[in-house]
Parts: C-alpha cells; structure tokens; sequence
C-alpha cells in the first residue's frame, strides 16, 4: 500500500500506547521493588548505618540562616499549603478542564489516605532528637515527602497538558525540586530518617503511576479517547476527537481507509467527466497533459478549455445543452 494510504487517526495514535505501557510496567516494578527493600530495611533492629550518616551530615550544616529557609521549604509539603494549592488548580480547571481537575483532586486526596494507611500498618517511630521539635505519629513513610511529591508532579502533567511540552518539562523539573527539597528539609529539621524520606517517594509513585493505569482504562472503557490518556502523552487533542466524529461509521472508514488519494482523484475525476457529457470527454482527451507537444500556447489553450469544463458542468441542464448545439 502506497505512503498516500489514508489511515484511521486512531489506529495510528494507538501505536504509542504500546511503549508507554511497557515503560510504565517497569517503572511500577522498579518503584515496588525499592518500596519492598526499604521496608524490610526499616523492620530490621537498630537505625540503618544510611539512614544515621544522613542526619549527622546535614545536622553538621545547620545554621540560624538554613534552619529558617528549611523551615519554609518544609511548609511547602504540608498538607494545608498543598490542599490549596490543589484547590486553587481544581477551580481553574474545573470548567473546561474537567478531566485534569479530577486527576489533580483524585491524586491528591489519595495520597493523604495512602499515608496514613502506610504510618498505621508500619508504625516505626520518628528519629526523636533532642534538638528537633516532637511530632506525633508515626515516621514511614514520611507524609510531607509523599504527598508533595504527588501533588507538585501531578500538577506539571496538568501543565504539560494545558501549557505544551516545554512547560511540562519545566514544571516536571520544578516539581522535583520542589519535592526533593521538602524530604531533604525533614531530615534536616529531625523529623524523618532518610528512608522514611526514600520509602514516601516511592509510595508517591506508585500512587501516581496506578492512577495514571486507571485513568486509561477508565477514558477506555467510556470509548473517550480525549478524556483521561493525555496523562501519558498519547492523546491528540479536541481536533483528534473531532476528526472521528467527520469520518463516519466504522463500517464506512474501513472501506475508505484502503483506497489511495490517487484512487480518490480518478473517481472524482471520473464524476466531472459523466456530469459534463460526450464533448467534454473529448476536451480533456486534446488537453495540454496529453499532448506534451503543444508548448506554452497550448498550456494556455488548455487552461481554458479546463474552465469551459468547470463552467459547462456547473451550469443547468437546459443551458449546457442549447451551449452544445442539442436541442
């Protein structure tokens, strides 16, 4: 089948899915894996040696002048700041980007729920440093790590989706930051081991990573290719919607979606010929295409003829036959 081969939109933006899928699994497997080990790492006796050298490094750094910008960085990933951040998204989105407000919403509430899930099932307690300020609860994993790590990087998909792809890159790499900054900020003021720090980020992305599965299952299941997989990059958008909407029934698609442009162009050529009659059959036979000898004059000479065709196969029956000498 020749390159001018007219395809199904939807078949040829199917094909990313594949890689993107596969990517995915490893990525959840990776995450898992890691999630797993310093679990069990966690559950040994005694403080991991990783976990100590961290603390005693960045409690050899402290200063009057980083303990107040830490203190700031670690407000960034409390629950209340990120609870109006995502609320402030949401009410933006909300009215033309309902898809994008609800994965915001969803990823956020979740990870809160996922958190507390996690600090009831492991129950390892906070480093308690006489230095640091006392925080109730449990330490793994650590909650201000996990839930900004999910809300600042669901909101640069988001970004990517409104924005274009250079602003999702630059929100992603901001996001990261963001979140990499609040963990280091919590085993800086004493409140979480590195691990719980580790072990909240890989919970994050688990989180993300199931949510962004269901989502493609879900636009897939209610058959709205445009409602939930631009989490992954493999939506086209309200012009790919559209187009499938002007393609007709599928029956009809998949009888055109064989035929050629050139196929196309001969029956459409074929129609003008029926419509303007036994002369102008005859005028297109004498046309310039196919007597290449007649040069520039008869260029011209066929240029006219072609609107003499135009014209004589858009004018009424009646005239086009008293134009051709019928009566």
């Amino acid at each position: 089948m020749s390159g001018d081969t007219c395809r199904d939109p939807r078949t040829v933006n199917a094909r990313p899915t594949r890689p993107v899928v596969t990517w995915g699994a490893v990525a959840f497997l990776v995450c898992l894996i890691g999630f797993g080990v310093i679990s069990w790492l966690i559950r040994r006796p005694g403080i991991p040696p990783i976990d100590a050298a961290f603390t005693d490094f960045l409690h050899g750094l402290a200063n009057p002048i980083l303990d107040a910008l830490m203190i700031v960085i670690t407000t960034l990933g409390s629950s209340v700041v990120l609870g109006m951040v995502v609320g402030l998204a949401a009410v933006l989105l909300v009215r033309r980007r309902r898809p994008e407000a609800l994965f915001t919403v969803v990823a956020f509430v979740g990870t809160l729920v996922l958190n507390d899930t996690f600090k009831l099932l492991y129950q390892r307690p906070r480093p308690g440093f006489d230095w640091a300020e006392v925080w109730p609860a449990t330490g793994f994993p650590s909650g201000h790590a996990m839930n900004s790590f999910v809300t600042y990087v669901a909101l640069a998909l988001v970004i990517r989706r409104v924005g274009g792809r250079r602003a999702g890159i630059f929100a992603l790499v901001l996001a990261i930051l963001l979140a990499g900054g609040v963990g280091i900020s919590r085993v800086y003021l004493g409140a979480h081991w590195l691990s719980d720090v580790i072990g909240g980020y890989l919970a994050g992305a688990l989180w993300l990573l199931c949510l962004v599965a269901a989502s493609v299952v879900v636009s897939r299941l209610l058959r709205r290719p445009d409602s939930m997989l631009w989490v992954v990059g493999v939506s086209a958008g309200p012009d790919h919607v559209d187009s499938h909407a002007e393609l007709g029934p599928p029956s009809v698609r998949g009888q055109d979606a064989g035929r050629t442009v050139n196929d196309r162009g001969r029956d459409d050529e074929g129609v003008r010929k029926t419509d303007a009659g036994p002369m102008a059959s005859s005028q297109l036979s004498r046309s310039p295409r196919n007597d290449p000898g007649r040069g520039l004059d008869g260029r011209r000479e066929g240029i006219d003829e072609r609107i003499d065709r135009v014209a004589l196969s858009t004018a009424p029956t009646q005239g086009r036959h008293e134009d051709l000498g019928v009566r």
